[in-house]
């Protein structure tokens, strides 16, 4: 028997879990925790892999070494070339030095020169001509 058991509200320790705890034979209570979208079946896996517009902006600015623009949500602004970034971070060098940015620092990104980011469709292309 599975019984599920919330954190209390004020608990704002890390990720969002939930214990599960199972009935032993004998009468034990084994807790585990599994992530919110775990099931007890397994992990949830998507059906594709899908890039997000974050990904394949800062991927292309990044190969093209486009200059950019950075605005941070401070006001600060950075300029430079996009070297590197992760789920959490990037890379921005500028006159031989670079800079780790936190992304949740940022609030803009804005390249000096347009981003086309996917092909136009048919209508679209049809139309410019």
């Amino acid at each position: 028997m599975l019984r599920l058991q919330r954190p209390p509200r004020g608990d704002n320790q890390g990720p969002c879990r939930t214990a599960i705890h199972q009935d032993i034979p004998g009468g034990g209570d084994l807790p585990s925790l599994r992530d919110k979208n775990e099931s007890v079946k397994g992990p949830s896996m998507p059906a594709e892999k899908s890039q997000n517009v974050q990904d394949v902006f800062l991927n292309h600015i990044r190969k093209n070494k486009a200059p950019v623009t950075i605005f941070l949500v401070n006001g600060v602004k950075l300029q430079g070339i996009v070297t590197w970034f992760d789920n959490f971070s990037l890379l921005l060098r500028r006159d031989g030095h670079t800079q780790l940015v936190y992304k949740h620092a940022i609030s803009t990104i804005m390249p000096s020169s347009p981003v086309q980011l996917f092909e136009p469709s048919r209508d679209e292309a049809e139309a410019g001509a």
